[in-house]
């Protein structure tokens, strides 16, 4: 655990990798509370936004910069690959914990004196507050390890390697969606996203989350650093 606080600190040491997520965050959030209070009369303006999407998307990129960047750094100070992923997933606990607490002062401020919902995201985050943290942190662990899989993709493979595992990718999907189609089967899979709970939702991209992992630890103990 030490050596992945110590990962952690590392990442600390890179500012723009820890600052362009919030700061996207944030211009998307102070966009959308201009709206707010300049279209907040309209009856037809619904002030819920997608804008949280932002910090996950943009966390995406820096995690596969910086497996790319830091890895090889990390690798020569003594730190495995299990504690630099370690580290590296440490971020997601604290954007869990942050997130949660802007959750509450949303709440708590009716939606920052606007009634709208930014940190307030519909069905997924009404929960109690106890399970907040995970809800918002289990994505991001997601993107995360999204990110850092493509990053070691590209260090054991090229970028060779990274258009075939898109194509195939994309070869996969296609073929899943033309069998679901053959098989009439999409209206089953709706009613069961459907009647899925946030709870149950998180639990499911949790063990995507670990099987990405297990992938990227694969591919980085045979890639050249």
């Amino acid at each position: 655990m030490s050596r992945a606080v110590a990962v952690a600190r590392v990442h600390t040491l890179d500012v723009q990798q820890i600052i362009w997520p919030w700061a996207i965050l944030a211009t998307s959030f102070a966009v959308n509370l201009v709206l707010w209070v300049t279209l907040g009369d309209l009856d037809s303006f619904e002030k819920t936004t997608g804008g949280l999407l932002s910090l996950y998307a943009t966390a995406l990129f820096i995690a596969a910069v910086a497996v790319a960047r830091q890895l090889p750094f990390t690798l020569g100070l003594g730190v495995t690959r299990w504690a630099f992923m370690g580290g590296s997933l440490l971020y997601a606990v604290g954007t869990g914990v942050a997130l949660t607490l802007l959750n509450r002062l949303e709440q708590v401020t009716n939606g920052f004196g606007q009634g709208g919902r930014f940190f307030r995201v519909p069905w997924l985050t009404d929960v109690p507050t106890y399970q907040l943290p995970a809800v918002y942190a289990v994505p991001m662990l997601l993107v995360l390890a999204l990110g850092a899989l493509m990053s070691s993709l590209y260090a054991r493979f090229g970028q060779t390697g990274v258009l075939v595992t898109t194509l195939l990718g994309i070869v996969v999907v296609t073929a899943a969606a033309l069998l679901l189609t053959a098989a009439d089967a999409w209206a089953t899979i709706g009613r069961w996203i459907t009647g899925l709970t946030p709870q149950a939702l998180t639990g499911w991209l949790l063990a995507g989350t670990v099987a990405t992992l297990a992938a990227t630890y694969m591919l980085l103990r045979r890639a050249s650093l």
